[in-house]
């Protein structure tokens, strides 16, 4: 397994598009298909989104179900921050 030079931050939780988008660019720069994604995908998870990924795991079973699953998580969280502090106005 070589690594490219891109440095990919970990996943924590925050800007799920964005990591994501990151992720995908760092696993085409080590040319890993898909099923290296998602093997390799939560090692990369930290804090709450590796706590989620442990308690969800069982139910994740392709490269394609473990985003939609990590954008149904976390894009939501970021939604009900938005429209909390909107409302404390």
């Amino acid at each position: 397994m070589s690594l490219s030079s891109i440095k990919l931050d970990r996943f924590d939780g925050e800007d799920v598009d964005d990591w994501i988008e990151q992720f995908q660019a760092f696993a085409e720069s080590n040319d890993w298909d898909e099923k290296q994604q998602f093997k390799r995908m939560p090692l990369f998870f930290s804090g709450k989104a590796s706590r989620w990924f442990q308690n969800s795991k069982d139910d994740i079973k392709d490269l394609s179900s473990l985003i939609d699953e990590l954008r149904q998580r976390f894009q939501n969280q970021k939604i009900c921050v938005i429209i909390s502090t909107s409302s404390m106005k």
